[in-house]
């Protein structure tokens, strides 16, 4: 939307001279324009113009070199000597255009720039720097930071340059002081776009004398000279509209001028090139500039062309239908996110817009998040040390969290990352060092944070490895022993299509989590749920909360308690047996266990019979619907789609295990359309697997270069979701799977992307010991909670920002996707793999890290052993130049895998193509995990009442908890982008109530409410709905941490879940994270409401 400066404004109307943008906003608001925004300044000075009286090279050891100047600035301004006489100012520049001589403009301590960048005087490179000398970029001007500014170059007159002294304000000499007014306008007001329309309509508003420009401005045009039709010209035009409005040329004249003695390489007067960034535009030469500035002045587009380089006349026609309009400065390019297969539009080497590939089946609703990405204002824009620990090192880990950040050079970042390396490894061995990237697959094979890193750590000689993931730790290690694989292959989507008869979504919102994907995506699910939806096939829904799906395909909903699944599928098992309904040939034939697993369900084996009547005392579903509900599903071909969240409970382990022994009983798996599916609603699965090459990426397991000879302390490798009680609690064993865990002294931690901060439960507790490791290096795009409480934040490019190359779909694979780069890195910011190949330089293992490859050597290299695989299988895949140039190349389904049934073979034949197993069948009881002798996980699928549930609610904590993903983020990720504004309340993630339990507190929707336990609290905005039980309450997972002490109480003033979480174990076996199990109250905040504060930049310091 336009924006309005004053200074530019009054040329074209009388405005009093204290008129402030607050009043110009009601003026314009009386005539039909509405104010957006006043763009306050984001500069406060000190800063003044300087000039230049030495420049000294200094050589550093890292290559680099920098000049220890000495900048006059004015009496008022010079630093004073020891016998009290005023002397230039001591200044480190690094700049490669600074020299003796120049006026320069001079940042003092005390200025803050934008990103709320804070000027002290710093010591480095042997020497007090006493202030800064600024580029374009660390001002707000425009985009160069290839140098500082050079007033002499700046588009002053000879005159002006030479007026300007030492010590002058370069605030208003710049206009860094004033602020802007931003307006909307409607379509039929396209003339306010210009300052002669917002004069215009300001004269209508307040009466003030108006003189419309383009007439002064006619009055002075020179006629063309006795110019007759035949005359030669230097350029023909032709104005040829096909389609004419009642016979009028669309265009019906067109002035083109030649200007000759033109000299493209004098710089743009600073008056215009000024008013030209205050109105958003860039400065790109004087030619450019002044065809701009007419039109934002005037509204009259004009466009400079090179008259050597036009060849035939000038065409002016109406665009035909499906044509393009690419301009000199725009670009267009394929690349890949989590959220799918986009093309990237690029104009003035600034991204503008995505859209959606042309095969994508829904495209992400999160693509305007997924732009503003480089340009975040959580984006980190510069290396960055916390202040305590530039002075005193691993001994201030204390303040972790707390202290401002320092802006440092990369050199300078990457030498104390790569010497901290090295002194744990050098004093403590590999058993100190914690590396993970756990949370954010960095989308690409060359650029992916988790390998990059690993593949740095082995090469030092090794680290902590974690087991399991956040996602699915109690289903990747139960079902090995249920079914012999943690991620079962689903039974294809067409042949559910086919022969299903009812769908069970137990636990899941597939069309909220299959918006992502591992890798990439094409969406091929949601095909699948539309079609599912014009068949008339009836769904049900299983799930305290009514998910989105459910309420896209008009399901059936049943709403258990939480954390109560496996008491009803019990209910339902003894309904089976009762009625003699339950399959026992199958049973019999392709599973072991049945009779164990009957004793536990007819109440044998504990006492307890577990009828429906009983299962519905437990999970609040009606007994007399756990029975019809029971037969419906044997009477009808059924697949039962389960989730992963409610493997993310206390006692997680369970559930699927359960649902297994359930299927098994309905006797369907391995029947066309009929069983169970886990990963329906994860990365689309059951979407046929297409038949190409899988694409190999950087290798992590690779050999020591520099091998440890210190002793292991610890095991080598820990569930992810304990490394909280690691950090706590070194030497602590504990049981995980069958063995024993001890956990190691952490010293070191590195994590490249990810953010625990979201993810892992009871965040305040890990806000504690995170403060145990001697150093914390975060390598990441933005300033999530995590990259705050480090000590070393290097800041890595966006997929935007470098080349790469991808497979599309983790289990439908279809097909190999060029990620290439649309902009530069912005800021400071660079590609992981460089980032990586820096470290290792430093730690002298380059060689082997690199392999002698930059990054486009590594995606030929990937895409060559693809090709080769594909020879194998007979797929041809095009030469690299092919497929870089068209960006995507799709592989075919073959009739098998479209038609694919999972456990069909089995089921026909069990001893033939035996699973994975104790006894190569489906074990409903295994003797190995009886043998661990778990009371947390008996030796069949069972039911635990969890500590903290609805039937087990306090008078304190009377309310369940559940943390769903929300379909705004992956995770956290994009929650520093305008992804979080659509479902965000007063700034808070929202907490989801039912009506009742609403009314009880005296909430509405559009509070904000208090939500709390013992172990934390969080503020959410409160949104009343029937789509959530009574009893329960809903906090989307994700929020970024966002901790403040008020009145005594630490609270997340934004909303993370995992606040409120308890980090306990799902049980021994798996030692899985707990996302959805907490008691919790909710009440009305009264107080003021504290800002949020995580999209901001954190406070920091800019290195002087």
């Amino acid at each position: 939307m336009p924006m309005v400066d004053i200074d530019w404004l009054k040329e074209h109307v009388e405005v009093p001279s204290d008129l402030t943008y607050e009043q110009l906003a009601k003026d314009l608001v009386r005539v039909g324009l509405e104010e957006e925004e006043i763009h306050a300044s984001q500069v406060t000075g000190p800063i003044v113009v300087g000039y230049v009286v030495d420049a000294t090279p200094e050589p550093q050891k890292n290559g680099k070199t920098i000049n220890w100047c000495h900048v006059d600035c004015g009496d008022e301004w010079n630093e004073t000597d020891e016998d009290g006489n005023k002397v230039p100012r001591g200044i480190i520049c690094g700049a490669p255009n600074m020299k003796a001589g120049e006026k320069v403009v001079v940042t003092l301590p005390g200025a803050v720039l934008p990103g709320d960048f804070k000027i002290e005087p710093r010591k480095t490179y042997g020497h007090i720097s006493n202030g800064m000398c600024a580029s374009e970029r660390e001002l707000g001007l425009g985009d160069n930071h290839n140098g500082i500014i050079l007033l002499r170059q700046y588009g002053f007159s000879e005159a002006e340059y030479e007026a300007l002294k030492p010590g002058q304000d370069a605030m208003h000499l710049l206009h860094l002081d004033q602020p802007l007014l931003e307006i909307n306008i409607t379509p039929d007001r396209g003339y306010t776009l210009s300052y002669r329309g917002v004069a215009r309509e300001y004269h209508h508003s307040t009466g003030a004398a108006y003189t419309d420009p383009a007439v002064a401005l006619n009055e002075k045009a020179p006629e063309p000279a006795d110019y007759q039709p035949g005359t030669p010209v230097d350029i023909d035009v032709e104005i040829d509209d096909n389609n004419p409005i009642h016979g009028v040329p669309g265009c019906d004249r067109y002035y083109a001028r030649i200007v000759k003695d033109f000299n493209p390489n004098a710089h743009t007067p600073n008056w215009m090139r000024r008013r030209l960034i205050r109105a958003g535009m860039r400065s790109i030469s004087l030619a450019v500039d002044v065809t701009n500035y007419v039109m934002l002045d005037l509204g009259q587009p004009m466009h400079a062309y090179d008259l050597d380089k036009i060849e035939g006349p000038i065409v002016v026609r109406r665009a035909a239908e499906g044509e393009k309009l690419t301009t000199l400065d725009e670009n267009e390019v394929i690349t890949a996110s989590r959220w799918g297969v986009v093309r990237a539009h690029v104009q003035g080497g600034k991204l503008t817009h995505l859209t959606p590939f042309e095969h994508d089946y829904a495209p992400s609703v999160n693509m305007n998040g997924l732009c503003e990405l480089p340009y975040s204002s959580s984006r980190i824009r510069y290396p960055m040390v916390r202040e305590g620990y530039l002075r005193n090192g691993p001994a201030s880990r204390e303040h972790r969290g707390e202290e401002k950040f320092v802006r440092v050079s990369w050199e300078t970042a990457l030498d104390l990352v790569a010497k901290e390396m090295n002194r744990v490894y050098d004093a403590y061995g590999p058993s100190a060092v914690f590396g993970r990237s756990y949370g954010w697959m960095s989308t690409g094979k060359v650029n992916a944070a988790i390998n990059l890193q690993q593949r740095l750590l082995n090469l030092r000689g090794g680290f902590i490895q974690c087991i399991n993931s956040y996602s699915t730790a109690a289903i990747s290690r139960i079902l090995p022993y249920v079914v012999g694989t943690g991620d079962p292959r689903s039974t294809s989507w067409d042949v559910v299509m086919k022969h299903s008869e009812r769908v069970v979504l137990w636990g899941c919102d597939p069309i909220v989590t299959n918006d992502i994907d591992w890798l990439t995506t094409l969406h091929n699910s949601y095909g699948y749920f539309r079609a599912l939806k014009e068949k008339g096939t009836k769904t049900i829904a299983i799930n305290p909360l009514k998910p989105d799906t459910a309420e896209y395909l008009v399901s059936e909903w049943i709403a258990p308690r939480p954390g109560t699944d496996c008491a009803m599928m019990l209910g339902m098992l003894h309904e089976l047996v009762r009625t003699k309904k339950a399959d026992t040939e199958f049973l019999t034939k392709c599973c072991s266990g049945w009779p164990e697993l009957h004793d536990y369900i007819t109440g044998k084996t504990d006492g307890v019979e577990k009828t429906p009547a009983w299962a519905a005392r437990e999970c609040g579903v009606p007994a007399e619907r756990i029975v019809s509900l029971t037969h419906e599903l044997q009477e009808h071909r059924t697949m039962i789609m389960m989730g992963w969240g409610i493997q993310r409970i206390q006692y997680g382990e369970q559930s699927h295990w359960m649902g297994f022994a359930l299927a098994a009983a309905l006797g369907q798996i391995g029947l066309p359309g009929g069983g169970i599916g886990t990963n329906y609603h994860y990365s689309n699965g059951g979407s046929p697997l297409c038949t190409g090459p899988f694409l190999g990426g950087i290798s992590s397991g690779v050999k020591p270069v520099k091998p440890s000879t210190l002793p292991w302390k610890g095991s080598q490798t820990i569930p992810v979701a304990r490394f909280v009680d690691c950090f706590l609690n070194p030497g602590k064993t504990i049981d995980f799977n069958g063995t024993k865990v001890t956990y190691p002294e952490v010293r070191l931690v590195m994590w490249a992307g990810g953010n625990p901060f979201a993810h892992q439960p009871d965040t305040m507790k890990l806000e504690r010991a995170w403060k145990k490791p001697e150093t914390v290096v975060v390598t990441d795009t933005v300033w999530t909670a995590t990259a705050r409480h480090a000590d070393i934040v290097l800041p890595a490019a966006t997929v935007f920002e470098h080349n790469d190359i991808t497979n599309i779909g983790t289990y439908s694979n279809d097909g190999l996707v060029a990620m290439q780069q649309a902009i530069e890195p912005q800021w400071e910011s660079k590609p992981d793999y460089w980032i990586f190949s820096e470290l290792a330089k430093r730690m002298g293992l380059e060689a082997a890290y690199t392999e002698g490859l930059d990054e486009m050597g590594w995606i030929k290299r990937l895409y060559g052993e693809s090709q080769k695989m594909g020879e194998r299988i007979g797929v041809k895949l095009p030469a690299f130049e092919e497929f870089w140039k068209k960006g995507y190349f799709l592989f075919d389904v073959a009739e098998k895998d479209r038609n694919f049934v999972a456990y069909e073979a089995f089921r026909k034949d069990p001893k033939a193509n035996s699973l994975a197993t104790e006894s190569g069948l489906i074990q409903l009881y295994s003797p190995q995990i009886a043998s661990y002798g778990y009371k947390d996980c008996l030796g069949h699928p069972a039911y635990f009442v969890p500590t903290e549930g609805v039937n087990t609610k306090t008078k304190a904590h009377p309310l369940a908890l559940m943390a769903c993903k929300s379909r705004y983020r992956m995770h956290s990720q994009l929650d520093g982008t305008v992804s979080h504004q659509f479902a965000n309340i007063n700034d808070r993630e929202p907490c989801w109530i039912n009506p009742a339990d609403a009314k009880a507190r005296g909430l509405k929707s559009g509070d904000v409410a208090l939500v709390k336990n013992d172990r934390g609290a969080l503020l959410a905005g409160v949104y009343v709905t029937d789509r959530v039980q009574s009893g329960v309450v809903v906090v989307h997972h994700g929020a970024w941490f966002a901790p403040l002490d008020i009145d005594g109480l630490r609270v997340d003033v934004h909303g993370n879940s995992n606040t409120l979480t308890m980090d306990e174990p799902t049980s021994s076996l798996a030692c899985g994270n707990i996302a959805s199990t907490a008691l919790v109250e909710v009440e009305k905040w009264t107080k003021a409401l504290p800002r949020v504060y995580v999209y901001d930049q954190p406070e920091s310091v800019l290195q002087a």
